[in-house]
C-alpha cells in the first residue's frame, strides 16, 4: 500500500467466461503489464473478460443497442473526457469465437488476434476512439501498431 512505503502494483482481473478455447491466463496477464509499462500506467486497473458470441451479441445489445456479436467491447471505468488518470481503467471484453474467425480470415493465430483486440480495448480504456474522427483513427492506429511491435514482437498480425 502506498501509505507504508510500497509502491502500489496494478491489478488485472481476467475472466474465462466461455467453455470452447482454454486460455492462457499468465500470459494475458504479462502482456497487460507490458502495456501498462509502455503507457505509464503501472499503477492502474484493468478486467479482461473472455466471452463466446452469445454472450458477447448480448453485452453489444444491451450497451451499444447493436443486436449482433462483435470482436471487442471496452468499458472506461471514467466518462470520455475526464481529467486524470484513473486508478482503474476499466474493462475489456474479447469474444473468442469472432477472434478465432478473424485470425483464419487474416492466416493468423488466436493468440496473436486476441493481442491485437486486447491492445485495441486497452487504448479505448485510455480514451482513444477511432469513431470520433479519421484524425483520432490515424492516432489510435498507429498507437495500436506500435504498442503490438513493442509489446508482442513475434505475434503480431501479418496484412
Amino acid at each position: 500500500m502506498r501509505g507504508e512505503g510500497r509502491p502500489y502494483r496494478s491489478f488485472i482481473e481476467i475472466a474465462n467466461r466461455q467453455r470452447r478455447v482454454p486460455v492462457d491466463v499468465r500470459f494475458y496477464r504479462r502482456l497487460l503489464r507490458k502495456l501498462f509499462s509502455l503507457t505509464h500506467r503501472s499503477d492502474a486497473g484493468i478486467g479482461l473478460t473472455f466471452v463466446n458470441d452469445r454472450r458477447m451479441r448480448r453485452i453489444n445489445r444491451a450497451h451499444r443497442k447493436m443486436d449482433r456479436p462483435t470482436d471487442v467491447l471496452a468499458f472506461p471505468a471514467v466518462p470520455p473526457g475526464h481529467k486524470g488518470a484513473p486508478l482503474v481503467l476499466g474493462d475489456v471484453v474479447i469474444s473468442l469465437d469472432t477472434a478465432r474467425r478473424q485470425a483464419r480470415e487474416a492466416g493468423t493465430n488466436l493468440k496473436a488476434e486476441c493481442c491485437r483486440l486486447l491492445i485495441h480495448g486497452y487504448l479505448h480504456l485510455l480514451g482513444y476512439d477511432h469513431e470520433r474522427s479519421k484524425k483520432e483513427a490515424v492516432r489510435m492506429s498507429r498507437m495500436e501498431r506500435r504498442l503490438r511491435t513493442q509489446v508482442t514482437g513475434g505475434l503480431r498480425r501479418p496484412r
